[in-house]
């Protein structure tokens, strides 16, 4: 895949509004229906992304990190076929967290291998979560401080195969995530592109 080219047709798309907010997120469960008004929500620029990114890659194994109400997948999903297997992780919180709406909104689009783990992303002599497979394109749709990004990031590139896909959100918004994907595609020599979203998005290839 030519990173430069993935990138000027998904931002042709984006820019056409080919498909709103609106009509991608009005089947998904959410937790107060009041959060359809949101401006981040009817942003064309944000969930609108993962819904043409799924249109341009063919991903059999998907990683989640950050799994939230399962939104940003759940578009993904709506445009790519090619899915036999998710895992998805969820930090560990003071608050509880429950993957059910989240899990039901996957369910919507998904019929194949779906798992769910919570685990401690902080400590790296902790087991990794991500141990157990090889995975072929990542999603990371999560907040971090600096150095958990980049513990989570290099955990992530471990267990990704060659070729392999990590899209991280939210690296405007959050400034340590920007900081933590630039400096950390740079360690592994790789130049990135990043996606003008609503949070701005950052993709590196393996």
């Amino acid at each position: 895949m030519i990173l430069d080219d993935f990138k000027v047709r998904l931002m042709t798309d984006l820019d056409r509004q080919l498909v709103g907010s609106k009509v991608l997120l009005q089947s998904f469960r959410l937790i107060d229906e009041t959060s359809r008004r949101t401006a981040a929500y009817a942003d064309p620029r944000f969930a609108p992304f993962y819904y043409h990114l799924g249109k341009y890659v063919q991903p059999r194994k998907l990683l989640c990190v950050g799994l939230r109400l399962g939104l940003l997948p759940g578009c993904f999903l709506k445009s790519c076929d090619s899915v036999e297997s998710i895992l998805a992780i969820e930090a560990q919180r003071d608050t509880y967290y429950s993957p059910r709406l989240a899990t039901k909104n996957i369910r919507q689009h998904f019929k194949g291998d779906f798992r769910f783990k919570t685990a401690s992303l902080e400590n790296p002599s902790n087991q990794s979560p991500f141990d157990d497979d090889v995975w072929d394109m990542t999603i990371v749709d999560e907040e971090f401080d600096y150095d958990v990004c980049r513990i989570v990031l290099d955990k992530i590139w471990d267990n990704t195969a060659e070729g392999g896909l990590i899209v991280v959100d939210y690296l405007e918004s959050a400034q340590p995530n920007g900081k933590a994907f630039r400096d950390f595609v740079k360690i592994h020599n790789r130049t990135p592109v990043e996606f003008s979203t609503r949070y701005r998005v950052g993709v590196v290839e393996k």
